[in-house]
């Protein structure tokens, strides 16, 4: 498991021949604590430019193969924002807060929204479908508890599965690219989970960029972003609502 990959990673830096990579990696969080005048984008920047040095360490000095060069990184991403996490999340120079606050206030707002209006293949009568869905809202929520940019992705990772989950047994075959996103939007709404812009901008301004790029994980963090637009845009049109209709719900008429 990742946990334990972990701890084992933090034992071995304590052997000689893993000081350098500690070194570095202690000297540069104590150099970002250190330096209160960066904006969050510089920091950002910092942050992306260590990994792709460390990167460069593992694959041209120490020749490790990529899937060790790539567990590595995985472990030194961890540790480094685990330690940083406090001064880099929702900064008070950056507007996150203010982001959270209106996705927060406009997903209360649309408490009405069926999974029916947003044309998804979910089936709430079925007890099976309805748990995995309330195993996918967990999921989502307990994205802000975590530190790592790499533990709040696996948090999306698991809400996509169990709305698969939840797709699969509503209708009996593998869910399509459109089925995952309207179901993905109609949990982000039963959700509505805490500070949803800043973890998002947290995981693309610190996570490393391989794992955006590429995987589940790439494909689940890009629908959830494309399920956040949706929701900040949300209109009549898009639920076959007309503008009278759609206007009653959000004055609470209907």
């Amino acid at each position: 498991s990742r946990s334990s990959d972990f701890s084992e990673f933090l034992k071995s830096l304590r052997k000689p021949s893993s000081q350098l990579i500690q070194n570095r990696c202690l000297s540069f969080i104590e150099s970002l604590q250190g330096r209160r005048d960066l904006t969050v984008e510089q920091q950002s920047d910092h942050v992306q430019d260590f990994y792709q040095s460390m990167a460069t360490h593992f694959t041209d000095f120490t020749g490790y193969p990529s899937d060790r060069s790539d567990k590595m990184m995985d472990n030194i991403e961890k540790m480094i924002m685990t330690q940083l996490y406090k001064s880099v999340f929702c900064p008070d120079t950056s507007d996150d807060e203010q982001k959270d606050l209106l996705i927060q206030k406009r997903i209360r707002m649309l408490h009405w929204v069926t999974a029916e209006m947003l044309r998804t293949p979910l089936c709430e009568e079925q007890s099976e479908v309805n748990d995995n869905i309330l195993s996918a809202i967990t999921a989502i929520i307990e994205m802000d508890s975590k530190r790592a940019p790499q533990d709040k992705l696996s948090c999306i990772s698991r809400c996509s599965n169990y709305i698969f989950k939840a797709i699969q047994v509503s209708r009996s075959s593998p869910a399509t690219a459109d089925d995952f996103l309207s179901s993905l939007i109609y949990v982000v709404l039963k959700a509505n989970p805490p500070r949803l812009q800043s973890n998002i901008q947290y995981i693309t301004r610190f996570c490393h960029p391989n794992r955006l790029m590429m995987g589940q994980a790439g494909y689940c963090f890009t629908n959830l972003c494309c399920a956040v637009t949706f929701i900040e845009k949300l209109d009549a049109p898009a639920l076959n609502l007309t503008h009278e209709e759609f206007d009653q719900y959000m004055r609470g008429q209907r």
